[in-house]
């Protein structure tokens, strides 16, 4: 569930439109490859015990070793993180861009739990647009407080005329409202 063999996706061509190389290394650690070799030894010792009449019987490897079959058939689940932990700063912009943020699974260095990173995901998405409502929010209440100043209220020396709005009273006028 922990893989110690990392990936890496490399730029193919200076074609955008070209897909990158995507190199999955996967048992390239040997102790991956021991603890999967270990599993499917595991996996054979219990469908071994099994009488013959439950008809359990091993189709690959078959005599195979499993120094030659893992490699050749190993997969993963699509449960991929970290692609981008280098390219991002602390707060996830990339680094050399302003407002560019990477919010999603590549940002996660390594899962620290033995689980897919959906739940992880959810939880940096909820809190970093938390951090972003209130980032952008402090921002909005800065220029709130400049358009306070009387000298931004004149459009090129003249005062802006002040505008009010009427709303209904009835219930049926409630969200009908204009601006005089």
């Amino acid at each position: 569930l922990n893989p110690s063999s990392f990936g890496k996706v490399e730029i193919s061509s200076k074609n955008p439109f070209e897909p990158p190389k995507v190199s999955l290394n996967l048992l390239n650690n040997t102790e991956d490859f021991k603890a999967l070799a270990s599993c499917l030894e595991f996996n054979r010792q219990i469908t071994s015990s099994f009488p013959p009449s439950f008809g359990m019987t091993e189709l690959m490897p078959g005599l195979m070793q499993l120094e030659e079959y893992l490699p050749a058939t190993a997969t993963h689940q699509f449960h991929n993180v970290g692609g981008t932990k280098t390219a991002l700063e602390s707060n996830l912009k990339v680094k050399g861009f302003s407002n560019l943020r990477v919010i999603d699974a590549s940002s996660i260095p390594t899962m620290p739990i033995s689980a897919g990173p959906l739940a992880s995901v959810y939880m940096l998405a909820e809190y970093m647009a938390s951090h972003l409502v209130l980032e952008y929010s402090k921002s909005s209440k800065t220029v709130k407080k400049k358009a306070k100043n009387p000298e931004d209220n004149k459009l090129g020396g003249k005062k802006t005329k002040k505008t009010k709005k009427k709303c209904g009273k009835s219930r049926r006028e409630e969200n009908s409202c204009m601006v005089v």
